[in-house]
């Protein structure tokens, strides 16, 4: 992460660094702009079983000034990776049952815009082109396009921040606690 300059631009992965995650995808679709910008960085977050080849596709690519992966990362330093981010991608392969959305969750509640794809539980959180982008599944063409739309278009951007606001406020107050949940599911029971 030091090989990163100062203050660069970075898009975040973090998880389980396996390819059904779409972790080679994330770096395919990058590869190009990477290439060109020289401002502009990848980091990616966790472990897994996949995390060695990838530092070796990485390493192939000679993009290890801009890539980093930075294996395990306590989790109290986590949300100050995800707020450093300009945004968060969650690239998982249609072919994972993907049940739950924890990194778009963790991040939206940070307040980082997330592109992830247009299936299983991500349209339900990420609203296309209000809080996030949602791409084509296994697109790697049309993930790449929803990055850059991101990282370049300024007015996109600030709207999407917005909206990661509003739903920055859904995740982090809900209407009711959970005892106040109990309370109401136990008031109308027969005694």
């Amino acid at each position: 992460f030091e090989r990163l300059q100062s203050g660069m631009p970075y898009v975040l992965c973090f998880g389980r660094m396996v390819e059904d995650k779409g972790i080679f995808d994330i770096l395919s679709a990058l590869e190009t702009r990477l290439r060109g910008m020289r401002d502009v960085g990848l980091v990616y977050a966790g472990v897994g079983r996949d995390l060695h080849r990838l530092e070796e596709q990485i390493a192939h690519t000679g993009l290890t000034d801009q890539v980093a992966t930075l294996g395990n990362v306590a989790r109290d330093q986590l949300p100050t990776l995800i707020r450093s981010a300009r945004l968060t991608v969650v690239a998982t392969q249609t072919n994972v049952g993907e049940g739950r959305c924890l990194a778009a969750m963790e991040s939206l509640a940070l307040g980082i815009p997330v592109v992830a794809p247009d299936f299983g539980p991500f349209p339900y959180l990420i609203e296309d082109g209000g809080n996030g982008l949602l791409y084509r599944p296994d697109s790697i063409d049309d993930l790449g396009t929803k990055i850059d739309a991101l990282m370049d278009d300024d007015a996109l951007y600030q709207k999407i921040l917005q909206g990661v606001a509003a739903m920055n406020s859904i995740l982090l107050t809900p209407n009711m606690t959970f005892s106040q949940a109990l309370h109401d599911a136990f008031k109308n029971e027969p005694t």
